[in-house]
């Protein structure tokens, strides 16, 4: 109710584009677009079929950084055995889960990439005793590198790290401060990019279906921690281990080139 009520005043001001961000704001972007086809509108992060002219798209290849982030976990387990925790079980975040399973799967071929632990219950993105729970369940299998893919849940994740002694990697944002000496690094995504980019398009006067809709390494959409500017202040463990870092940039360039083509689940 309060993302329609913010959407309908948005609209009400009438300026030159709308943005959306989330999954969860698919449904009712369609429907607003489709009863306001003198505004145009930008939806991030999600995709609907049969959407109208004046709704352009952006999501994200997040298979891609994860990809990365599991070449570090591949070369860094000790067990051999890593895995994903993720707040549901939906299509979206297995490309998290998947891209970082195939990634160290790529330089440790006797690594055992197991089944995602999912944290679920009422408020899975941010419930951050539910993912420590689950966390602490998952590191008791013998995981010792996890991919924490949360949200505002993943601080209980990085506690249970510390806690265990296990490796987790953060998502979204800088999370190696949460837990120093055990989170390894982290996938970010630049929403930024991806607003100037496409309302860019928009105001040059670009259709929806010639505008910008997919955003990975290589249009500056998605990295991850180790590779921005600001890596040698981070506070991420891998920072230590610069024959791992240099793996993890030749991957990056083989993305971005095309000779790694990261699988996408949801194609």
């Amino acid at each position: 109710a309060t993302r329609r009520s913010s959407l309908e005043a948005a609209i009400a001001e009438a300026p030159e584009v709308v943005v959306m961000l989330g999954f969860r704001s698919g449904d009712v972007a369609l429907e607003l677009a489709e009863q306001n086809p003198q505004q145009k509108f930008l939806l991030i992060d999600t995709f609907m079929e049969g959407a109208p002219e004046n709704l352009y798209q952006a999501t994200f290849r997040e298979q891609e950084p994860s990809y990365l982030l599991g070449v570090e976990a591949g070369l860094l387990t000790k067990a051999n055995k890593v895995g994903s925790v993720l707040s549901l079980d939906i299509p979206l975040l297995s490309k998290y889960s998947g891209g970082f399973a195939e990634g160290a799967k790529s330089v440790n071929p006797a690594v055992e990439t197991v089944a995602p632990q999912i944290i679920g219950g009422d408020n899975p993105f941010a419930d951050t005793a539910r993912a420590k729970e689950q966390a602490l369940a998952f590191a008791a299998t013998g995981v010792d590198q996890v991919f924490a893919v949360g949200a505002a849940a993943n601080p209980g994740i990085m506690e249970a790290a510390a806690e265990k002694g296990f490796f987790a990697y953060g998502v979204d944002t800088n999370q190696c401060p949460l837990a120093p000496g055990f989170v390894v690094d982290g996938s970010i995504k630049s929403v930024n990019a991806v607003v100037e980019t496409v309302v860019g398009e928009i105001m040059d006067g670009k259709a929806s279906t010639d505008a910008t809709s997919s955003f990975g390494l290589a249009e500056g959409g998605m990295t991850i921690v180790s590779l921005t500017d600001g890596a040698a202040d981070s506070q991420c463990t891998v920072m230590d281990s610069p024959e791992v870092l240099d793996q993890v940039k030749q991957a990056f360039d083989d993305i971005v080139a095309g000779k790694i083509k990261v699988t996408d689940p949801l194609a």
